[in-house]
């Protein structure tokens, strides 16, 4: 088709403005597509998972046999389930919608679980150094992508790739450090071994519980939280001297000690479809930022984002985008927001007699999230002032009102 269209002819070709669909024409529905966003973004996370997760990496990395089948049945039901057409679209009543965002849910649930599984397993067959990141493409085409991993503060050092290849690498955070701390006395000891599950506490493994008994009398407990080489321990006898202790009616003073970790993402390149990759943190690696054949850095600069092939300019004016490719092409007025007013239902979209078009935000602030080389990312928040309601009957929005609600626009 794309190959067809540049042969045709373009002179004298009619200028259509605005959306290019009509209910005069075809009867589409335009209310559903803005209409419960959160049951579409719950639908388009459980097929992801699914679809383009589970199924291609237990294909390929799990037996022929196995429960992983069950599983999937299960989760495509759910989607087949949610499939009817007002379930899809969301314009049924609330009840339905409940019934549809549980379904959407436990099938992303169930495909994150088969596809867990089967990376596991991966995993376990692959020979690499201890604290190695193993990077899967589960598509058929080679790919590159920026990956997020946690490593400990203490490594020093560049990301490498399996041939010893300098990766260009940002530290988005560090933290660790002091994680939970609380006393309790008695029976309430059982409200915090709440938090206790197998090697876990408070949602990290454990590699080590420390014992104090303080000069007053109380009960020190330090629970030391795994690194990424760290075997963590089972912490079940731990619970059964704490539960002792609570019966004893003693004072005891629980604290979570964080390993000291750094977030940081990286451009793993390369990865072939169907396939993976191992990469590493080397000490002894300088960090250069680039690779010799690695793309341009990402910066982020004031109202700027450029990654070498396309620069993103935030007008501090109205919150919209200019876009500027590499070869030149540009867009302007891009992200533009327009609010009009609506008098229809779920289905149908019901413009008033008379209109009140709120084009351009009262306020717009634009600040840095992350400056690169890796990611970078601006935050635009645009504070536009629209009318409340719409006006009229059952049969007719005639306008919109004079009252108006301050609404906030966050982009990033």
């Amino acid at each position: 088709m794309p190959e067809y269209v540049v042969t045709q002819p373009t002179a004298g070709l009619p200028l259509w403005r605005g959306e290019l669909r009509s209910g005069a024409r075809a009867n589409v529905l335009m209310g559903v597509a803005s209409n419960r966003v959160d049951v579409h973004q719950l639908c388009a996370a459980a097929e992801r998972a699914v679809e383009r997760r589970a199924e291609p990496l237990s294909t390929l990395f799990l037996p022929e046999e196995g429960p992983h089948h069950r599983l999937l049945d299960l989760a495509w039901r759910n989607l087949v389930l949610n499939s009817a057409h007002d379930s899809a679209c969301a314009c049924s009543h609330d009840e339905v919608v409940e019934a549809v965002r549980v379904r959407y849910q436990e099938a992303r649930h169930l495909g994150e679980a088969v596809a867990r599984d089967s990376l596991r397993r991966l995993a376990s067959q692959i020979d690499t150094a201890p604290g190695s990141t193993i990077v899967v493409n589960p598509t058929a085409r080679p790919r590159d992508g920026v990956v997020v991993v946690y490593v400990p503060d203490d490594d020093a050092g560049s990301i490498v790739d399996d041939e010893g290849r300098t990766c260009p690498m940002q530290v988005i955070r560090t933290f660790g450090g002091e994680g939970l701390s609380t006393i309790v006395t008695g029976q309430k000891i059982r409200w915090v071994l709440e938090l206790v599950r197998g090697p876990e506490f408070a949602g990290a493994r454990i590699a080590e519980v420390a014992r104090t008994h303080l000069p007053d009398g109380t009960h020190e407990y330090v629970f030391r939280a795994a690194g990424p080489l760290d075997e963590p321990i089972d912490l079940e006898a731990v619970r059964e001297e704490l539960l002792e202790l609570g019966n004893q009616d003693a004072t005891i003073r629980i604290r979570q000690v964080l390993a000291p970790m750094r977030e940081v993402a990286f451009l793993a390149r390369g990865i072939p479809g169907f396939g993976w990759r191992t990469f590493r943190v080397s000490p002894d690696a300088v960090s250069s930022g680039r690779e010799q054949d690695a793309p341009p850095p990402a910066r982020a600069e004031g109202t700027t984002l450029d990654n070498g092939q396309l620069v993103v300019n935030v007008d501090a004016d109205d919150g919209t985008l200019s876009l500027r490719t590499a070869d030149g092409v540009t867009i302007t007025g891009a992200n533009r927001l327009v609010d009009g007013g609506d008098g229809g239902d779920t289905y149908n979209y019901s413009p008033p007699a008379e209109d009140a078009v709120v084009a351009k935000p009262q306020q717009v602030r634009v600040s840095v999230l992350e400056a690169g080389p890796v990611r970078a990312q601006l935050l635009v928040e645009s504070r536009y002032r629209w009318p409340s309601h719409a006006l009229g009957n059952a049969h007719a929005c005639s306008r919109r009102s004079d009252d108006t609600v301050d609404v906030e626009v966050r982009t990033t």
